[in-house]
Protein backbone atom coordinates (compact mmCIF):
# COMPACT_ATOMS: atom_id res chain seq x y z
CA UNK A 1 0.00 0.00 0.00
CA UNK A 2 1.37 3.34 -0.93
CA UNK A 3 1.27 6.18 1.36
CA UNK A 4 -1.70 7.82 -0.88
CA UNK A 5 -3.91 4.97 -0.36
CA UNK A 6 -3.04 4.45 3.53
CA UNK A 7 -3.83 8.18 3.23
CA UNK A 8 -7.11 7.93 1.19
CA UNK A 9 -8.44 4.75 3.47
CA UNK A 10 -7.74 6.94 6.33
CA UNK A 11 -10.03 9.62 5.22
CA UNK A 12 -12.60 7.56 4.13
CA UNK A 13 -12.48 5.78 7.88
CA UNK A 14 -13.31 9.05 9.14
CA UNK A 15 -15.82 10.01 6.62
CA UNK A 16 -17.72 6.76 7.17
CA UNK A 17 -17.45 7.84 11.19
CA UNK A 18 -19.05 10.85 10.46
CA UNK A 19 -21.97 9.01 8.58
CA UNK A 20 -22.33 6.91 10.99
CA UNK A 21 -21.77 9.45 14.03
CA UNK A 22 -25.39 10.82 12.86
CA UNK A 23 -26.92 8.08 11.89
CA UNK A 24 -26.68 8.83 7.61
CA UNK A 25 -25.39 5.95 6.07
CA UNK A 26 -28.37 3.70 5.80
CA UNK A 27 -28.19 0.06 4.82
CA UNK A 28 -30.88 -1.84 2.90
CA UNK A 29 -32.63 -1.67 -0.63
CA UNK A 30 -32.57 2.08 -2.20
CA UNK A 31 -34.31 3.40 -5.06
CA UNK A 32 -32.14 6.37 -5.93
CA UNK A 33 -33.30 9.46 -7.65
CA UNK A 34 -31.52 8.12 -10.85
CA UNK A 35 -33.49 5.26 -11.14
CA UNK A 36 -31.05 2.82 -9.72
CA UNK A 37 -31.07 1.01 -7.07
CA UNK A 38 -28.48 0.06 -4.01
CA UNK A 39 -27.70 -1.30 -1.00
CA UNK A 40 -26.30 1.93 0.64
CA UNK A 41 -28.19 5.27 1.15
CA UNK A 42 -26.68 8.57 2.31
CA UNK A 43 -29.37 10.48 4.43
CA UNK A 44 -27.00 14.09 4.06
CA UNK A 45 -29.82 16.17 6.04
CA UNK A 46 -28.59 14.49 8.98
CA UNK A 47 -25.17 15.98 8.44
CA UNK A 48 -26.43 19.33 7.90
CA UNK A 49 -28.08 19.56 11.16
CA UNK A 50 -24.39 18.92 12.77
CA UNK A 51 -22.47 22.08 11.68
CA UNK A 52 -19.35 20.63 13.40
CA UNK A 53 -19.27 17.24 11.12
CA UNK A 54 -20.23 19.48 8.14
CA UNK A 55 -17.11 21.81 9.02
CA UNK A 56 -15.61 18.00 9.47
CA UNK A 57 -16.19 17.40 6.04
CA UNK A 58 -15.45 20.42 4.32
CA UNK A 59 -11.60 20.22 6.08
CA UNK A 60 -10.86 16.54 4.68
CA UNK A 61 -12.11 17.88 1.53
CA UNK A 62 -9.92 20.54 1.88
CA UNK A 63 -7.24 17.88 2.96
CA UNK A 64 -7.92 15.95 -0.33
CA UNK A 65 -7.17 18.70 -2.47
CA UNK A 66 -4.26 20.28 -0.95
CA UNK A 67 -1.69 19.26 -3.54
CA UNK A 68 -3.68 21.32 -5.69
CA UNK A 69 -5.00 23.60 -3.52
CA UNK A 70 -3.15 26.59 -4.96
CA UNK A 71 -4.56 25.59 -8.67
CA UNK A 72 -8.44 26.40 -7.78
CA UNK A 73 -9.85 29.98 -7.48
CA UNK A 74 -13.62 28.82 -6.62
CA UNK A 75 -15.30 26.21 -5.45
CA UNK A 76 -18.49 25.73 -6.57
CA UNK A 77 -21.55 23.14 -6.06
CA UNK A 78 -25.02 22.34 -7.76
CA UNK A 79 -27.88 23.01 -6.21
CA UNK A 80 -29.29 21.99 -3.79
CA UNK A 81 -28.36 19.56 -1.44
CA UNK A 82 -24.60 19.68 -2.01
CA UNK A 83 -24.65 23.55 -1.37
CA UNK A 84 -23.62 23.48 2.41
CA UNK A 85 -20.72 20.54 1.56
CA UNK A 86 -19.60 23.14 -0.69
CA UNK A 87 -19.81 25.67 1.09
CA UNK A 88 -17.74 24.06 4.19
CA UNK A 89 -15.06 23.11 1.71
CA UNK A 90 -14.36 26.13 0.29
CA UNK A 91 -14.81 28.17 4.06
CA UNK A 92 -11.66 25.51 4.85
CA UNK A 93 -9.91 26.16 1.60
CA UNK A 94 -10.05 29.50 2.26
CA UNK A 95 -11.54 29.98 -1.47
CA UNK A 96 -14.17 31.92 -2.66
CA UNK A 97 -18.12 29.96 -3.36
CA UNK A 98 -20.31 29.69 -5.92
CA UNK A 99 -23.88 27.93 -6.72
CA UNK A 100 -26.07 26.70 -9.35
CA UNK A 101 -29.31 25.36 -9.78
CA UNK A 102 -32.00 24.95 -12.25
CA UNK A 103 -33.92 27.74 -14.18
CA UNK A 104 -37.75 27.27 -15.29
CA UNK A 105 -36.72 24.97 -18.21
CA UNK A 106 -34.71 22.76 -15.89
CA UNK A 107 -31.13 23.88 -17.42
CA UNK A 108 -28.34 23.81 -14.82
CA UNK A 109 -27.24 27.51 -14.92
CA UNK A 110 -24.94 29.74 -12.40
CA UNK A 111 -27.29 31.02 -9.45
CA UNK A 112 -28.23 34.87 -10.31
CA UNK A 113 -25.92 37.34 -8.75
CA UNK A 114 -22.77 35.05 -8.90
CA UNK A 115 -20.00 36.22 -11.33
CA UNK A 116 -17.27 33.74 -12.76
CA UNK A 117 -14.98 35.25 -14.72
CA UNK A 118 -13.53 33.52 -18.13
CA UNK A 119 -10.39 31.26 -17.05
CA UNK A 120 -11.51 30.78 -13.43
CA UNK A 121 -10.19 27.29 -12.38
CA UNK A 122 -13.21 25.85 -10.43
CA UNK A 123 -13.52 22.53 -8.02
CA UNK A 124 -16.84 21.24 -8.07
CA UNK A 125 -18.24 19.63 -5.03
CA UNK A 126 -21.21 17.62 -4.89
CA UNK A 127 -23.41 15.29 -2.21
CA UNK A 128 -23.90 12.19 -3.64
CA UNK A 129 -22.99 10.92 -7.42
CA UNK A 130 -25.05 7.81 -9.07
CA UNK A 131 -25.05 8.28 -12.26
CA UNK A 132 -23.03 11.52 -12.46
CA UNK A 133 -25.22 13.71 -14.41
CA UNK A 134 -25.47 16.83 -12.28
CA UNK A 135 -21.74 16.63 -12.03
CA UNK A 136 -21.68 16.83 -15.85
CA UNK A 137 -24.32 19.38 -16.40
CA UNK A 138 -22.58 21.40 -13.73
CA UNK A 139 -19.57 21.22 -15.22
CA UNK A 140 -21.25 21.93 -18.59
CA UNK A 141 -22.72 25.13 -17.38
CA UNK A 142 -19.41 26.38 -15.97
CA UNK A 143 -17.46 25.66 -19.75
CA UNK A 144 -20.02 27.60 -21.05
CA UNK A 145 -19.01 30.51 -19.18
CA UNK A 146 -15.79 29.71 -20.17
Amino acid sequence: MTDRTAIDDKRGEKVRGILKECDALLEGHFRYTSGRHGAVYFEKIRIVQRPDLVADLGHLMAELFGDVSSEIDLVCSPALGAIVFGFAAALAMDKPFAFLNRDKTGKMILRSGFRILPGTRVLVVEDVVTTGGSVRETVAALRERG
